[in-house]
């Protein structure tokens, strides 16, 4: 129940978090079979979130045990359509004999023809990278086949990439890739189950990596992230539409960290003091790479649509205030580990917000009427996603000024600058085919 209440609410606060949302590739999804969604995981709960959301069938979702712990708790999570499994290292040697349930009810739920999503890393690591692959959702997928051996069980792998994991808005790009099928393993697994479940997880990892940006040494993030943001700010920043189809924006991603590690070592390493030089640079001169490519935003309209947009926005954002902040202390202050904070700002400002309106709501219809009660749910809405459009704008608006204040002279040396560092990236490194 908790899970078709909360979805529209889960939907719209994924909506304020990500400026954009990519889910490409729906096509190869198998709907008239059983499905087990095998997806990467760099954050906490954004991916299972994710595809809750925007897939049309109700998911369920196999989870850490020991978050089952309360009876309370656990009766919420279930609700929610999640499934525990439990690891001796978390719960004991004896809490993981509760495991055989819950994979008896994850085959039962295949058999009806519900979907199931496994993270298939088995933990989460906020890094551009594909980690090896735990043997769960083999188990799973061979155990259901064995459970019933009508069942033409189908895993679609699901890259899930952000292009920032621990800031409001950015991008989300969710790729489907195509669908294995575990019957083409079957003959393998009843001669041999541990070479099939190897050469079952060997493939999938391979399927899953061409669906994920792969930064391949953590020595290299930060400066590739920088490349990768320099071809974001190529690209114009549409707001509408708040989600899409398209697989442009993750092809692009991951044809720059490909053409990366095309390059011998004196080659990288010279791209790298190139990237860390033009940073300084825009650090001396207190600007951004946004603003040098696009300091269009810097210009009459904007700054009209900037003025016109002043008083609803500020309503809007001083109406929702107080559930949003609550959300970002609570991750600020109570969250240690990176990958959790974002998730956990997300939801504490999704329940906040939820109970913010039922409170207003109650005040409204007491104290005025039940006709302001729906003017609440219309305008409240409404309002807070103009005063995050405002925000985002403004940001832009500001990132160009400060380039338009600058001299020509360095202007135009920042230019060429920018200019000389795409120019050598994209000459000394091969484009890459695309993984299909």
């Amino acid at each position: 129940m908790l899970y078709r209440l909360t979805r529209p609410f889960a939907t719209i606060a994924f909506y304020v978090c990500f400026r954009k949302i990519h889910f490409s590739h729906q096509e190869r999804i198998p709907w008239d079979k059983p499905i087990i969604f095998a997806a990467n995981h760099p954050s906490a709960f954004l991916e299972p979130c994710l595809l809750a959301c925007w897939l049309p069938k109700p998911l369920y979702f196999l989870a850490r045990g020991n978050l089952f712990d309360h009876p309370i708790f656990a009766a919420m999570l279930r609700s929610w359509h999640l499934v525990p499994v439990y690891r001796a290292e978390e719960s004991g040697l004896q809490a993981v004999r509760q495991n055989f349930q819950s994979f008896a009810y994850c085959y039962k739920t295949l058999q009806a023809g519900r979907p199931i999503m496994i993270l298939a890393e088995g933990s989460t690591v906020q890094e551009k990278r594909l980690r090896p692959l735990k043997k769960g959702t083999a188990r799973v997928a061979f155990g259901a086949v064995d459970f019933d051996p009508q069942l033409d069980l189908h895993v679609v792998p699901v890259g899930v990439n952000y292009t920032d994991s621990m800031r409001w808005r950015t991008e989300a790009m969710v790729d489907f890739g195509p669908p294995i099928r575990v019957k083409d393993y079957w003959a393998q697994y009843r001669d041999n189950p541990m070479r099939a479940m190897r050469a079952f997880t060997q493939e999938l990892q391979r399927r899953l990596e061409s669906r994920v940006i792969i930064i391949r040494d953590p020595k290299d993030d930060e400066w590739v992230e920088v490349l990768l943001s320099m071809d974001r700010h190529n690209r114009p920043l549409s707001i509408w539409p708040l989600s899409d189809c398209s697989d442009e924006p993750l092809q692009r991603e991951k044809a720059i960290t490909e053409r990366v590690y095309a390059l011998n070592e004196t080659q990288r390493a010279e791209l790298e003091a190139k990237v860390s030089a033009w940073h300084r640079l825009l650090e001396t001169h207190r600007t951004t790479d946004l603003a040098v490519a696009q300091p269009g935003w810097d210009s009459p309209s904007v700054r009209m649509a900037l003025a016109i947009s002043w008083l609803p926005a500020l309503l809007g954002w001083g109406f929702h205030y107080l559930p949003v902040r609550l959300g970002r202390y609570i991750a600020d202050t109570q969250v240690v580990r990176l990958e959790f904070k974002l998730s956990v700002a997300l939801g504490v400002a999704l329940g906040a917000t939820l109970l913010w309106y039922l409170l207003w709501a109650v005040g409204l219809a007491v104290f005025i009427g039940v006709e302001a009660v729906a003017w609440l749910f219309v305008l409240g809405p409404l309002l807070g996603i103009l005063a995050i459009w405002r925000l985002d704008l403004a940001s832009c608006y500001a990132q160009a000024r400060s380039f338009n204040r600058l001299s020509n002279e360095i202007q135009q040396l920042l230019r060429r600058h920018r200019k000389a560092l795409l120019d050598f990236f994209y000459r000394t490194t091969p484009a890459q085919s695309m993984h299909t």
